[in-house]
């Protein structure tokens, strides 16, 4: 449960989240896209 607890042990940073999100997003574009094509 410690490697649990320490995901959620800190606050948010809004301000980092909202600067990268393009690239979060595209990041996650890239990984769903991975694995539909390997799924199908």
């Amino acid at each position: 449960m410690q490697h649990i607890d320490d995901l959620f042990k800190d606050t948010i940073k809004w301000d980092l989240i909202e600067n990268n999100l393009p690239d979060i997003l595209r990041i996650a574009l890239s990984i769903k896209s991975i694995v539909l094509f390997y799924l199908c």
